[in-house]
């Protein structure tokens, strides 16, 4: 029997009813989620549906788009409750940048290219309530949750009852898969909030079906033009997944073999190729108009800006280590710098930098403004570079000094693989029916009923193990798992994928009582795991803090 995916056409002829039990349960989760948005707020004040740092890094954007046509959020930063008490759009996920004209500005972390989008979502649904983001973020904001989050959602979910209804025969397997995607993953438990997450999984799942139609033209009428634009729709819906979560690249990138290897067609995947092409234009683009840059902020995170000057060690420093410069070396990194026609006017101050082994050298101008330079150790000279580390600025929640939780980071990787695995975080132990999607890549990969399924269940699978390595292996400053959120979080994007797999779990694991058992055990625990965090998605797991 051919593996069931979420594009195959019916495994039998199948009849949609308004009245299914399986399209109800579709409708009251959507309704529930409708109620979460209507009733989000922040706490304590709840002025605001803004839930963390996170989200409110977007929400400043977003405002400043439409109400400043600026990526500059230094106007939001300080904006309070009625009270005075709580500043209500503050954020740590954010940078500061350097200007031409030498003034410093705070914009976003996030790429800017989702929040342009949401943005021009917002603007129509402002001009409808008559009110600014600002001035109406609960009336406003609430409105554009339920076009971005909600109602895309809503379409996903229809969506997998459509592919249950065709993939699995089996009433109980049907009800029990339907109930885990509506109510057992965290992207349920995003709904209510802005993220990237939500976006990228939904863009995923397309993609699988467009994979499907890709593969097997004979599932529904095909024509050459056709043909094409499946696999140049394939192409923009997977750049848009790897620009909403970037680890989606990999997705992305093993698409190009794949189609390759599943159509034996080159010009079919130079059209994918083509199709990502728009996406991976508008990346650049909004970066470039928004930083004047083309690389998003994070990677300005550990660089260097450009060298200007080298200025050989005095006397006290040169047979020392990247030790802090003497007043000697300021002298010379004073005259290196009007050598370079930086006018110092006062004293160079020197503290050590966010940067390892970098030295922030600054002083005022005659425009009065603060300007940065890095002085690093060269050999045998102080190097010069223009200032480059967006995330370090005064009172910068990025500091070593100032990082707090979870965010200092897991010192041990094999701590950290263990609870992104089974732990604190775990992909499994918060989310135990992924057992199931396991259980099905191995029946999918050892007994495949044809080449498509086989391929596209390895190139998952790949995908999955690459990213899982990606985060495990990264340094100390990114074992984080993924910040304060309820969730390994970085992989949500991968849920759909998961999905492809679960049919043939489930319908092993269900040939017996014991299985039957086991299946609900682990239905139950993912969805406790997926639904505490309702209020606010953005908080660390119980198991995390009650460990910590």
């Amino acid at each position: 029997m051919k593996v069931p995916s979420m594009a195959e056409p019916a495994l039998q002829s199948k009849t949609y009813s308004l009245f299914d039990p399986l399209l109800v349960l579709v409708v009251v989760a959507a309704v529930i989620q409708l109620v979460r948005i209507f009733t989000v707020a922040a706490a304590p004040h709840g002025e605001t549906p803004f839930l963390s740092a996170n989200d409110r890094s977007r929400w400043c954007t977003i405002a400043s788009l439409t109400e400043d046509r600026s990526f500059v959020i230094d106007r939001f930063l300080d904006l309070r409750d009625s009270s005075n008490k709580f500043r209500t759009w503050y954020s740590i996920d954010m940078v500061r940048k350097t200007e031409s004209d030498g003034s410093e500005r705070y914009y976003s972390s996030k790429p800017p290219l989702l929040s342009v989008m949401y943005a021009a979502v917002c603007s129509p649904i402002a001009s409808l309530w008559n009110r600014r983001l600002s001035d109406a973020p609960l009336e406003v904001g609430r409105t554009l949750l339920v076009v971005t989050q909600w109602l895309p959602m809503t379409l996903f979910w229809i969506g997998c009852w459509i592919w249950i209804l065709r993939s699995v025969n089996d009433s109980w397997q049907q009800m029990i898969l339907l109930s885990f995607v509506l109510f057992g993953t965290f992207l349920t438990t995003f709904t209510n909030t802005l993220n990237n997450h939500l976006p990228a999984a939904i863009s995923m799942a397309a993609s699988l079906v467009l994979l499907r139609m890709v593969a097997d033209p004979s599932a529904k009428p095909s024509t050459p033009w056709r043909s094409i634009c499946d696999c140049i729709l394939l192409g923009l819906i997977a750049s848009f997944t790897a620009a909403c979560d970037l680890p989606a690249l990999a997705w992305a990138a093993i698409l190009i073999p794949l189609v390759f290897l599943l159509t034996r067609s080159i010009s079919r995947t130079a059209w994918m190729v083509f199709g990502m092409m728009p996406v991976a234009i508008a990346f650049a683009a909004t970066n470039w108009i928004a930083y004047g840059d083309l690389k998003p902020p994070y990677a300005h995170r550990e660089e260097l800006g450009p060298k200007i000057a080298t200025v050989p060690l005095s006397v006290a420093n040169s047979d020392q280590g990247t030790q802090e410069p003497t007043t000697q070396d300021l002298d010379a990194i004073g005259k290196a710098l009007q050598g370079a026609n930086e006018r110092v006017l006062d004293s160079i101050s020197i503290q050590p930098a966010r940067r390892e082994g970098t030295w922030e050298a600054s002083f005022k101008t005659e425009s009065d403004l603060s300007k940065r330079f890095a002085v690093v150790r060269d050999g045998e000279n102080w190097a010069i570079h223009q200032w480059n580390d967006w995330y370090d600025y005064p009172k910068s929640y990025w500091l070593p000094k100032n990082k707090r939780g979870v965010d200092l980071g897991e010192p041990s990787i094999a701590r950290y693989a263990f609870h992104v695995l089974i732990g604190h975080h775990g992909v499994l132990s918060l989310t135990p029916f992924w057992f199931l999607s396991l259980i099905g890549l191995a029946v999918i990969l050892k007994h495949p009923s044809d080449r498509s399924s086989f391929l596209i269940a390895l190139a998952i699978a790949i995908v999955t193990a690459v990213c899982l390595a990606f985060y495990i292996s990264r340094p100390l400053i990114d074992r984080n798992y993924g910040g304060v959120a309820s969730g390994f979080r970085w992989m949500f994007w991968l849920i759909p994928a998961w999905f492809y797999f679960l049919p043939k779990g489930l319908e092993s694991a269900s040939r017996s009582s014991i299985g039957k058992v086991l299946v609900i055990i682990a239905l139950i625990i993912s969805v406790f795991w997926a639904t505490i965090p309702w209020e606010n998605p953005w908080q660390s797991p119980l198991v995390f803090t009650w460990l910590s």
